[in-house]
């Protein structure tokens, strides 16, 4: 009973991953292309929006990898 019950919770568990990045697969597709849009309508507009993206992106790289050589 009890190994049939950790067999469906994983099962369950991989399915609402699954369902949680399905659900979000299409909004960040939004978002990228979004940024594109901007940058073929206004290209100084759509510069700055990915500038700030890759300069939050790079930010937060930096720090995860300060943090695992801190653990270390």
């Amino acid at each position: 009973m009890i190994t049939n019950l950790k067999k469906w919770s994983f099962l369950s568990l991989i399915g609402v991953g699954l369902g949680l990045l399905l659900f979000m697969v299409p909004k960040a597709i939004k978002f990228f292309f979004r940024g594109i849009l901007l940058l073929m309508e206004n290209p100084l507009e759509g510069l700055s929006f990915i500038v700030i993206c890759g300069l939050f992106l790079s930010i937060g790289i930096y720090i995860e990898q300060k943090e695992k050589e801190t653990a270390k």
